[in-house]
């Protein structure tokens, strides 16, 4: 698919920022899954809970801290959207992006090569017009790029 349509080019940038943010992610020690430290932590807050990645140096098993929440359930949430998840998440999204890639009809207007069907009656094509469906589901979840880069009907 080109990205030539504004959709997909804001669709793919997103994608990468979220690559390379999660990227940035495992370089705290290795790729190992995140977890909440079941063990409060008072000398951090009240009952604070430690975002924590367990991973094989040699015979054993090393913690690193990654994060520290004064609520369970925001320590939960991180843990949850550790970097493995999110790069899992961008590949998903990348496939989504190139499946939907776009043809040009003989009156030069670009369809979804997934979402058109050929309609026999009508002689061309009655649905799925670029930006399909799909990618504009796919691009609700970023309202605005970082660098405010507003968000393409």
């Amino acid at each position: 698919m080109t990205d030539d349509d504004p959709l997909v080019a804001f669709c793919r940038d997103r994608i990468s920022e979220d690559r390379a943010t999660a990227k940035a992610g495992t370089r705290i020690n290795g790729s190992g899954a995140w977890h909440v430290d079941p063990r409060p932590r008072r000398d951090l807050f009240d009952d604070g809970r430690m975002i924590v990645q367990r991973d094989k140096a040699g015979e054993a098993d090393v913690t690193t801290m990654v994060a520290v929440s004064s609520l369970e359930h925001v320590a939960r949430h991180i843990a949850r959207h550790d970097p493995a998840r999110v790069l899992a998440d961008c590949d998903a999204k990348t496939a989504i992006v190139d499946l939907h890639e776009s043809f040009e009809d003989h009156r030069d207007d670009r369809w979804c090569r997934v979402c058109a069907w050929w309609s026999d009656m009508h002689q061309e094509y009655d649905s799925g017009q670029l930006p399909c469906k799909t990618l504009r589901l796919l691009a609700a979840v970023w309202r605005v790029g970082p660098d405010g880069t507003p968000h393409p009907e």
